[in-house]
C-alpha cells in the first residue's frame, strides 16, 4: 500500500511578476448590505468618498491619459453614488434551472444575488461607496461598493477594491 502525497505550492512567477495585494476581509455565511458595518470594518471620515476613486487623473501614466476617457466614465468613476444601475436578467433556456437553483443560495448568502426574471424588484440597483479600515483590509485606502436592490433593499454583490495608481505601496 503506498500514499500519495499533494504538495501545491504557489508557482515562483506569481510573487515575482505580479505582486497582487489581496484583501484580508472574508465572510463566513450570511454577508448581506451591511457586512461591512457588522464586522466594524468601515472607516469613520469627515469626507466619504463618492466614487470608487476621487480622481482619475491620479492614474496618469504613460500609458492612460485620463483626458483622453469620456467625462461621463470619469464622472462614474469618481462620483459612482450618483448613478442608477439598471439590471436586467434573461437566462437562456437551460440556465434558468441552474439559475433558479444558484438564487436559492445567494439569496441566503446575501452576496453576487442575481436577478430571475426580466423585470422585477430587482432591476434597479442603488451604489453605496464606503471607506473600509486599512488594519481591517490590510491594505490603505480601500473601499467597498455596496449594490443593492433599489426597492427590496436586498444586496446584489459587494466588492472591495483597491484603485492604487501603478507604482504606489500599497
Amino acid at each position: 500500500m503506498s500514499i500519495t502525497q499533494l504538495n501545491i505550492e504557489r508557482p515562483d512567477i506569481m510573487g515575482k511578476v505580479a505582486r497582487i495585494p489581496f484583501s484580508a476581509l472574508s465572510s463566513r455565511g450570511y454577508v448581506g448590505p451591511d457586512f461591512f458595518h457588522r464586522i466594524n470594518a468601515v472607516q469613520d471620515v469627515s469626507h466619504p468618498p463618492h466614487g470608487l476613486v476621487d480622481d482619475l487623473s491620479e492614474f496618469r501614466s504613460a500609458h492612460f491619459a485620463p483626458e483622453e476617457i469620456h467625462p461621463a466614465i470619469c464622472s462614474f468613476y469618481e462620483q459612482t453614488e450618483k448613478f442608477g444601475l439598471l439590471v436586467r436578467a434573461n437566462w437562456k433556456f437551460g440556465f434558468r434551472l441552474g439559475a433558479r437553483i444558484y438564487k436559492f443560495f445567494s439569496s441566503h448568502i446575501g452576496q453576487l444575488n442575481f436577478p430571475l426574471a426580466v423585470e422585477s424588484d430587482e432591476d434597479l440597483m442603488d451604489s453605496r461607496i464606503l471607506p473600509i479600515r486599512d488594519e481591517i483590509d490590510g491594505r490603505t485606502n480601500v473601499r467597498a461598493w455596496v449594490r443593492t436592490y433599489k426597492k427590496t433593499g436586498k444586496a446584489r454583490d459587494l466588492l472591495i477594491n483597491d484603485f492604487t495608481p501603478l507604482g504606489s505601496p500599497n
